[in-house]
């Protein structure tokens, strides 16, 4: 529940219309398929990694249509949706270059496969990689920062901020305007 009032689900730059809130009143399922109004198929896609990454965008769930595919690192997280939908990719930091590479080759290839319209994600390297080829790919892209950046954007955030088509924040302290060639940085609340 959240401290504030839910502000409105802003659908404009997804292609929809101004309909509910996202946090505390989450949208029914099949909203995000309002929200795609290209004539292609639609496929959207939640990616996160384990943990609270993964639990932040698992909250959002009842937003997503049917057939959403989910992506994380931990194949732990297979259990919460069902087995055709979900696809376990490798984790990686920013220490570990050679895993890097190898975590966002794979991303890159389950986008070539799956070829998503649409991403949500709740941040780390395995989102931020999704966000940067789904949008060379002309897709649009959803980076909700994660809750625990209370400061600024995360180093992923800050990145994706120039890939993403929206940048939302859990903090209203870290909300900020667009700056030439980055996306602006909303708040619209909490998901804990």
């Amino acid at each position: 529940m959240l401290a504030t009032p839910a502000p409105a689900w802003n659908t404009r730059s997804w292609g929809g219309s101004n309909a509910g809130g996202l946090y505390g009143h989450i949208p029914p399922t099949g909203r995000l398929e309002m929200l795609c109004n290209s004539s292609r198929r639609k496929q959207v896609l939640g990616i996160a990694s384990g943990g609270g990454h993964w639990t932040q965008l698992r909250r959002l769930a009842p937003a997503f249509p049917d057939g959403t595919i989910w992506v994380s690192t931990n194949s732990g997280c297979a259990e919460e949706v069902p087995e055709r939908c979900f696809r376990r990719i490798p984790d990686a930091d920013l220490w570990r270059k050679f895993a890097l590479m190898w975590m966002a080759f794979r991303v890159f290839m389950l986008v070539l496969v799956k070829r998503p319209t649409h991403v949500v994600t709740t941040g780390a390297a395995p989102g931020w990689f999704m966000v940067v080829f789904v949008r060379i790919l002309r897709g649009k892209t959803l980076w909700i920062d994660s809750i625990a950046n209370a400061e600024s954007l995360s180093v992923s955030g800050a990145k994706a901020r120039r890939w993403a088509t929206v940048v939302w924040t859990q903090r209203p302290k870290v909300a900020g305007p667009a700056l030439p060639r980055k996306a602006a940085i909303k708040f619209h609340g909490g998901v804990l």
